[in-house]
């Protein structure tokens, strides 16, 4: 049998404030890392969480020098302190973190919150439009996915940040993504027009009484296929650039 050989790291030294003093952590001395034996610093909860890998990550190189790590076979990559050494660099930037602390993506996350509140007692009573809901454990992502690949035009609205994730899913479904958002970040916007095939509404616009909905209702049999058309043209050229 083959020996396990661990991943040799070198863990940059970066300043404190680009990752555990976002945790509000104070850096004792010299040294830019918390005494992990002693206490480690505490990761916020919610929407955070999905955006922790690089704070695990740094724990788990940290933890590889314990004494008790010595002792184990599990390790998957262990920190050394000569890059000489190693087999590669890890900067431990505590990036997402830093950005929902210090950017405006704060405010994006109320008000998406506040337009989608908005939106739902305008357009609930509408007859042909439907809204999902649901959890993962419950198929919620399935009941999505079904009701998207069954519908003309697809709503989506800025959340926690100006990007939108949900973007691809609809997509992938050929349903013509209505967006509402202000400022929006896009992916692959230098090579992608997405005007050819989504809608932009303003958010002050989508929140006055019908006008969505008639916006929608309003727009041409031609100019809904033309968008539908290059959709599918879309979902293909992104399915390559995601390669």
């Amino acid at each position: 049998m083959h020996e396990k050989v661990a991943l040799k790291v070198f863990l940059y030294d970066l300043p404190s404030e680009f990752h555990f003093a976002l945790l509000d952590w104070k850096p004792e001395g010299k040294s830019v890392w918390p005494d992990i034996k002693t206490k480690v610093p505490g990761y916020p909860g919610g929407l955070n969480w999905q955006h922790s890998i690089e704070y695990w990550l740094t724990l788990d190189l940290l933890a590889s020098e314990l004494p008790e790590a010595a002792t184990s076979n599990a390790k998957a990559a262990i920190r050394v302190h000569y890059s000489s050494e190693a087999d590669i660099i890890f900067v431990p930037f505590f990036s997402s973190l830093s950005y929902n602390r210090h950017s405006k993506s704060i405010i994006f996350c109320k008000l998406g919150a506040h337009a989608r509140q908005q939106l739902y007692s305008l357009l609930k009573d509408e007859k042909d439009v439907h809204f999902s809901f649901g959890s993962v454990q419950k198929g919620g992502i399935r009941k999505a996915s079904e009701g998207m690949h069954s519908s003309k035009f697809c709503l989506n609205i800025a959340g926690d940040t100006p990007s939108l994730n949900r973007l691809f899913d609809a997509i992938a479904s050929h349903c013509v993504h209505v967006i509402i958002s202000d400022e929006i970040e896009l992916p692959y916007e230098d090579v992608l027009d997405y005007t050819e095939f989504c809608i932009f509404v303003r958010t002050r616009d989508a929140l006055k009484k019908k006008f969505l909905i008639n916006f929608i209702r309003n727009m041409r049999k031609d100019e809904w296929t033309r968008k539908w058309n290059k959709l599918k043209e879309v979902a293909v050229r992104c399915c390559r650039l995601s390669r």
